[in-house]
C-alpha cells in the first residue's frame, strides 16, 4: 500500500474504481472502503426516519454510522461511548446525543430513550463480546440488533433464546460490502453529503508511520492521514 504505483487487473480497474471528483479531498475519498462497509450495514439495517438508533463505540466506524444516519434523515442518532474527547468528536459530528458508557446512570438514559420503549435499533461497534452482549440488552422489543464490529477469533456469544424469541428481536451481522455498496459510499462522498473528512483528525509524515499506529492503538485519533 505504500509503494509508488500499484498494479490491478483490468476487469478490477473497470468495476471497481472510480474518478475522484476534482472537488473532494484525497483524504476525504481515502474513506469509501470503510464508508462502503457502513453503507452495506445500513442498507442490512434499513433505518426508518421515525427511529432512534443507539451507537455503540464512538470510534471512527461508530461516527460513519452516525453520519450517514443523520444524512439519511433518522429522527435520533446516539453515540455511546468511552472517553471524554471521543465524546466530544460525536456531539461536534452532529449526534443528538452522547452517553457516557462508564456512566453508572448509562443503561438507564438508554432505556429512557424512544419514551422509554429504548432504541429501535442499535448497531454494534466496539468489536468486543461484551458490547455484543450490551447491544442485545439494549434494545427495544421487537427491535433490531447490528453486529457490526466483528469479535476476536474463538470468542462466543451467549443470547438468551426466550428474549430472542418472544420479544421478537432481529439479529444482523452485516460484512464487507457490494458493489453497489461501495457505489453509494462513492455518491455519497462525490456529492460532499457527510462531512466525512472531519473523521480525519491528525496528520503525519510517513517517516511518522510508527507514531501513527501507535495514535491508533491508544484510541487518541480516529483516522490520521499519512501524508508522503
Amino acid at each position: 500500500a505504500y509503494a509508488d504505483t500499484l498494479m490491478l487487473p483490468a476487469h478490477v480497474v473497470a468495476r471497481n474504481t472510480f474518478l475522484k471528483p476534482a472537488d473532494l479531498p484525497f483524504e476525504e475519498a481515502a474513506l469509501l472502503e470503510p464508508l462502503s462497509c457502513v453503507v452495506h450495514a445500513n442498507d442490512t439495517a434499513r433505518p426508518a426516519k421515525n427511529e432512534t438508533v443507539v451507537i455503540l463505540g464512538a470510534g471512527a466506524f461508530g461516527l460513519l454510522h452516525m453520519l450517514v444516519l443523520r444524512a439519511a434523515g433518522v429522527r435520533e442518532v446516539v453515540v455511546v461511548g468511552r472517553g471524554a474527547e471521543r465524546l466530544k468528536w460525536a456531539e461536534n459530528l452532529g449526534a443528538d446525543r452522547v452517553i457516557d458508557a462508564r456512566n453508572s446512570d448509562a443503561v438507564a438514559e438508554i432505556a429512557r430513550l424512544n419514551g422509554g420503549f429504548g432504541p429501535d435499533l442499535v448497531i454494534e461497534c466496539t468489536g468486543q463480546v461484551e458490547g455484543w452482549e450490551d447491544a442485545l440488552a439494549r434494545v427495544r422489543r421487537g427491535g433490531r440488533v447490528v453486529f457490526f464490529g466483528g469479535c476476536p477469533t474463538g470468542t462466543a456469544l451467549s443470547v438468551d433464546t426466550r428474549r430472542m424469541h418472544y420479544d421478537n428481536l432481529t439479529l444482523m451481522s452485516p460484512f464487507h460490502y457490494r458493489p453497489r455498496d461501495v457505489r453509494r459510499a462513492y455518491e455519497l462522498l462525490a456529492g460532499r453529503a457527510l462531512n466525512a473528512g472531519a473523521i480525519v483528525n491528525a496528520r503525519k509524515r510517513l517517516g511518522e508511520l510508527a507514531e501513527v499506529f501507535d495514535m491508533l492503538e491508544r484510541g487518541v485519533v480516529l483516522k490520521c492521514a499519512v501524508i508522503p
